[in-house]
């Protein structure tokens, strides 16, 4: 719809490329349920979109509302960041007078219940890779191997660049503030999906977009919410940040290093004397999780 255009054309220079293109796809949600909703073709929506918009009414926002967290399972961040972006969009189309009402104006946040981190053992770790399938199954087996084995946060993995990677050391440098760089190990099993994710078309980052550009940490959630999902641990608690802490439980128990150590490797920042402990080869080849295809 050409509303959406210019709204996003209003906010290009207050966001970044990334969060434009997550407003893109969310509003297109919303214009693909408006069109089933009101049984609607591309053409009569676009052809009479100020008659359509006016029409539209807070029960149909709680429609949709009620459809993405149905259709989508989408919990309580995903619902309120749509929400977000339709009271952004109807708030522009009223200041821009395109709207005399905003039927957005008071539909409210859904309440966020913070669940409990539901922490997987090495056998589901084994069926969630398993589950991984498609085009793209080796990209993101990896992408969840470097949470699980090396206990990434999103904002590292979308950063690593290929030159970071070290295949001869099972290493790979993370850049952290000032351009410090700190190293983390992988296993042979990760390695080796690694290795052949490597040989594929790369560019400057090892996970990258359709435009060569590093993929955003949206993405990342995306991507593994999806496994998690067809793997049903979605449904007992487990987010990306379960997968980091899943890794602290095998550094500890694997590589017999304790939580102080375990913090200091993964890049935290503590007070305390703690030696910098790196594990062995040896002993990170226990976690023993197949990347295989």
């Amino acid at each position: 719809m050409d509303t959406v255009d210019l709204y996003l054309k209003s906010i290009q220079h207050t966001v970044s490329y990334e969060t434009i293109k997550g407003y893109a796809a969310d509003l297109a949600s919303f214009n693909g349920f408006l069109k089933k909703r009101f049984h609607l073709s591309d053409l009569e929506l676009d052809s009479n979109e100020n008659k359509f918009l006016t029409e539209i009414t807070e029960a149909d926002l709680y429609a949709y509302i009620n459809y993405i967290q149905n259709e989508y399972g989408n919990g309580s961040h995903a619902l309120n960041r749509k929400i977000s972006v339709l009271r952004g969009y109807f708030k522009y189309l009223t200041r821009e007078r395109i709207l005399m009402r905003n039927p957005a104006g008071s539909i409210e946040s859904v309440k966020v219940h913070k669940a409990l981190d539901y922490i997987p053992n090495i056998e589901e770790c084994n069926e969630l890779i398993a589950s991984i399938k498609g085009k793209n199954a080796k990209r993101d087996k990896l992408l969840i191997g470097l949470i699980l084995i090396c206990g990434l946060k999103v904002s590292e993995l979308t950063a690593i660049e290929t030159t970071d990677v070290n295949l001869s050391q099972n290493c790979m440098g993370i850049r952290e503030d000032s351009d410090c760089i700190r190293y983390v190990y992988y296993n042979d099993a990760l390695k080796s999906i690694l290795s052949d994710f490597l040989k594929t078309d790369q560019y400057l980052y090892l996970f990258e977009s359709d435009e060569k550009k590093s993929i955003s940490k949206r993405t990342v959630h995306q991507i593994v919410v999806k496994y998690l999902s067809s793997s049903g641990m979605y449904q007992k608690g487990t987010t990306t940040e379960s997968l980091r802490k899943t890794c602290k439980t095998f550094l500890k128990k694997y590589c017999k290093m304790d939580s102080l150590q375990i913090e200091k490797y993964l890049g935290r920042k503590l007070d305390q004397d703690t030696e910098l402990v790196s594990p062995s080869r040896e002993l990170l080849n226990k976690i023993s999780i197949d990347f295989e295809e």
